[in-house]
């Protein structure tokens, strides 16, 4: 298994180097049609184990998604405050959708990319390297991590800690 940092820094390299083609590769792993188009950069990205490992292709697709990162961002719960903003009750129908996901192929992946586009609308960065480690874990723990989530999504920040973009 890929390391959640290096993951991070493959993705970062890869929007760095600015392979749009490759980016839109990434992107047609959402639909089971044309997921094949994103398997041969997975792979490049990863090692061609990747191409099953669950929380490597939807990192890497979300990724593509909206290439901002950010480490100032706790976890995905910081992410969905964020996104929020002071419009916090009408976007907590969707932060609770999200928690109630079950397994990841269910409909969790499904959940985060609907934030994700959200978020890349906003211009909210996230933490891909703590979402990748959240979804490695997901199977064995989803219940601590979406106790997490809630913590910080319900939480009240210190605003010197926010990672906000400017209006």
């Amino acid at each position: 298994m890929i390391d959640s940092a290096k993951l991070t820094q493959q993705l970062l390299k890869l929007e760095q180097s600015k392979d749009r083609g490759k980016l839109s590769h990434l992107r047609r792993w959402w639909s089971p049609a044309t997921r094949h188009y994103a398997f041969p950069v997975i792979a490049g990205i990863a090692g061609s184990y990747a191409i099953d490992d669950l929380p490597i292709c939807i990192v890497a697709a979300l990724f593509a998604e909206h290439p901002k990162h950010s480490d100032k961002i706790k976890n995905f719960g910081t992410t969905c405050r964020n996104v929020a903003g002071k419009n916090k009750d009408t976007f907590e129908s969707h932060f609770r959708r999200l928690l109630s996901s079950g397994p990841i192929e269910a409909d969790l992946a499904s959940a985060l990319h609907r934030i994700v586009k959200r978020a890349k609308k906003d211009g909210t960065p996230i933490n891909f390297t703590q979402l990748h480690q959240d979804l490695y874990k997901w199977k064995y723990s989803a219940e601590k991590i979406k106790t997490d989530w809630a913590k910080e999504f319900w939480s009240v920040p210190d605003e010197s800690k926010l990672d906000i973009p400017a209006s």
